[in-house]
Formats: C-alpha cells, sequence, structure tokens
C-alpha cells in the first residue's frame, strides 16, 4: 500500500512539473512577444529555434542513450561522470560554432555579434538545463525535479520584470533569459550530487555504447529537425515574414503538447526499455496499453484546445482567416504527430534506431520535391499538407518495417 502511495505521489509531482514547465514555456513566448514586439521576439524565436537544434543533438548523443542505459548503471559514479564530460564536450563545441559563427552571420546576414555570442549561451544553459533535468526523470528524482523547474519559473519572472523596466534591444532579451536559468542549473549541478569517479577503460566502454547508439540517432535527429522546419522556414521565405510569424504564433499556443509528448516519451522509454529486456512481448502491451489510455487523454485535449482558441478567434477583427486555417492545420498535423509517438518508442527500445534516420531522409526528400508547389499553387494550406504528408509517410515507413519485423503494436487486445 506504501509503495502504491509513493508511485502515485511521484505520478502526480512529475504531471505538475511537466504542468510547470509548459506554462513557463508557452508564457514566455506572449509575454515576451508583448514586452519587446514582435519583430524582436522574432529574433529571440530564432535563437530558440537554433537551441533546439542543439538539444536534438544532445537528446541523440546523450539523452537518449542515457534513458536506454539509466537501467544498466544506475547511480554508478563512473556513469555520472561520463554524462558530465559529455555534456562539457557538447557544449564546448556549441561555444566553437558560436565563434565561428560570427564573422559569417555579422558579413552577410546583418546579425549583430552581441546578439549571436548570447544566443550562443543561451543554447548552453538550455541544453545543460534539459540534460539535468531528463537525468532527475530518468532516475524517478521528481522532488528534485519539481524544486528545480519552481526556480526556473521564479527566474522567468524576474526575467521578464527587468525586461519591462529596461526595454533592451534583442541581444540583452537573449542574455537576461539566459541569465534566468543560471540558478536553477546550479541548484541542479548540486543535486545531481557529482563525485569524480571513473577509469579509462569505464569510459571507453560507454563511449562505445553511446556511440553505437547515437550513430543512428545523431543523423536522424539532425534530418527530423530540418524536415520539421522546413515548410515553415520556406512559407516565410515564399510567403513573407508574417506568415512565418503567424506559424511561430500558431506553434507556441501548440507548443505545450511538444513538452506533453516529450514527457510521455520520457516516462514511458525507461519503464518499458527495462521490460523488453525481460519480457519483449510484454513491453509492446505496455506501450499499447499506456498510450491508448495517455495519447486518447492528449488526443481530447488537442480538440479542446483548438476549438476553444477557434470559437474565442473567431469574431476577432484582428485575426485572420489564415490564422484560423494554419491553427486548424496544425490540430491535424498533431494528431497525426500523436499517433507517431508509440512508434518511436518501440523503434528505440528495439534497438532499430537506423529507422529514425532513414524516415527522416525519406520525409525530408519528399519536402524538398514538392515544397515549392505547394507552397506556390496553394499558399498556406500547401505547407500545411506538405507537413502533414511527410509525417504521414514516416508513419507509413516506420509502419512497415516493424511489421516486417514481426513487431504489431497495433492489434486485438484479445
Amino acid at each position: 500500500m506504501k509503495a502504491g502511495k509513493v508511485i502515485q505521489n511521484e505520478k502526480v509531482l512529475f504531471l505538475a512539473e511537466q504542468s510547470i514547465f509548459s506554462g513557463i514555456t508557452l508564457v514566455t513566448s506572449f509575454v515576451l512577444a508583448k514586452l519587446v514586439g514582435v519583430r524582436d521576439f522574432g529574433l529571440f524565436a530564432g535563437v530558440v529555434l537554433v537551441a533546439y537544434m542543439g538539444l536534438s543533438v544532445s537528446y541523440a548523443t546523450i539523452i537518449q542513450p542515457l534513458q536506454t542505459n539509466s537501467s544498466k548503471y544506475g547511480e554508478d559514479g563512473s556513469y555520472k561522470t561520463f554524462n558530465i564530460l559529455a555534456l562539457l564536450a557538447l557544449t564546448g563545441l556549441v561555444s566553437v560554432v558560436t565563434l565561428a559563427a560570427i564573422p559569417v552571420l555579422t558579413h552577410y546576414y546583418g546579425v549583430s555579434n552581441h546578439l549571436i555570442l548570447a544566443g550562443g549561451l543561451y543554447c548552453t544553459v538550455f541544453m545543460g538545463f534539459d540534460f539535468f533535468r531528463k537525468w532527475f526523470m530518468t532516475t524517478g528524482k521528481t522532488g528534485y525535479l519539481l524544486l528545480t523547474t519552481l526556480l526556473l519559473g521564479i527566474s522567468h519572472i524576474v526575467a521578464f520584470v527587468s525586461i519591462y523596466f529596461l526595454s533592451p534591444n534583442p541581444a540583452s532579451v537573449t542574455l537576461i533569459m539566459a541569465i534566468a536559468f543560471l540558478p536553477s542549473l546550479a541548484v541542479q549541478a548540486m543535486l545531481y550530487g557529482l563525485k569524480i569517479q571513473f577509469t579509462k577503460e569505464s569510459i571507453q566502454d560507454m563511449a562505445r555504447e553511446n556511440i553505437l547508439q547515437a550513430r543512428w540517432l545523431l543523423p536522424a535527429s539532425v534530418i527530423q529537425w530540418w524536415s520539421g522546419n522546413f515548410f515553415i522556414m520556406t512559407a516565410g521565405m515564399f510567403l513573407g515574414s508574417a506568415v512565418l510569424g503567424m506559424f511561430r504564433l500558431v506553434q507556441s499556443v501548440f507548443g505545450i503538447f511538444n513538452l506533453l509528448l516529450q514527457a510521455y516519451e520520457n516516462y514511458l522509454t525507461p519503464k518499458t526499455a527495462r521490460e523488453y529486456l525481460n519480457d519483449p512481448e510484454g513491453s509492446v502491451h505496455t506501450i499499447r496499453t499506456e498510450s491508448v489510455r495517455l495519447l486518447g487523454g492528449l488526443m481530447v485535449l488537442l480538440i479542446i484546445m483548438a476549438w476553444g482558441t477557434y470559437y474565442f478567434l473567431r469574431n476577432d477583427p484582428q485575426s485572420s482567416d489564415g490564422f484560423i486555417q494554419t491553427m486548424l492545420g496544425m490540430t491535424l498535423l498533431y494528431v497525426v504527430i500523436i499517433l507517431n509517438y508509440p512508434v518511436r518508442i518501440l523503434i528505440r527500445i528495439t534497438g532499430q534506431n537506423h529507422l529514425f534516420f532513414q524516415g527522416g531522409v525519406l520525409s525530408l526528400v519528399f519536402s524538398l520535391l514538392v515544397f515549392r508547389y505547394f507552397i506556390v499553387h496553394w499558399g498556406i494550406t500547401g505547407a500545411l499538407a506538405g507537413l502533414i504528408g511527410s509525417q504521414l509517410l514516416m508513419m507509413t515507413y516506420w509502419h512497415y518495417h516493424l511489421q516486417k519485423n514481426k513487431i504489431q503494436l497495433w492489434k486485438s487486445f484479445t
């Protein structure tokens, strides 16, 4: 009975943390857009988009191997040391890329070098915060998880007040938002409890394990980032910055679902990965049953939110038909994405990470072939159709290969 209460409390804390973090992300977008204006917010949003590119690399090389290897190593001191060394190497690479980008971006695109440096700092601290957050998730330290996220929320409030009174430029806004991560990052590092403990052989073995998993995950993550953002970027180029801004606004509304889906994946992947070692069929059943419950609830929430936004905006003279159209199109896109997440988890725990890369390449090739025709002839509708089509193509490809290997996710429960 006591064990059941502990598990239930952990789930409550986990869901509370996810809600707070999702709220921080959503509120940040709307508050900054209000405080600094759409144009300056767009520059900061560009930095965030690049930061998510960095996170996709971190997920592939550190986080996703960690989620599947945590059942093997647990709190082993050598493993904790190895992950910190990997994180430092990755953030060091970000610093090098940032410095190398200064002459190119300033000369050819007129971007302020102060904004580039602030953007590099933002990417670095965001990646550090995300690593420790995922570590606490994976190891079940939900109390630490909630504490550091609450601290992040307080820091963001202080950052908003600072921006309100200082009315800074985009580089300063980015710097302030980067500094907002530092208190939580410092507390996370202390709670991580690192004691330097490793041997050359242990680090080499762990590095080989990560490389073995990341060899497909890394190119897949980079390609999926491009395929996921390609139509949005080209829509802005062909249809104007207003359309790009509209997409970003709608993405901010739907951003909460990305975080909830990531939480679902972060919760279910380690659980089923441990189960798969002893009971492969049981792990597939767990994914199936958990997905019906969790994703069913997300689907209902998605439809309610989309309908509520449409109802709220339908008589607003400042909202355009294009915004409503984009909102409805993104709702359909997220239905497809939600249905695809159980397949992603199944691919990961069965070690078929090459399918991510192959599916991403297929999706990106499709986007490159059709984007001009879709956007020039159909405008916003074409961009939405391209996004949905690329997701459907990738999902079909993954399903085909799973069934080819006699792994069937959706089947009768009887």
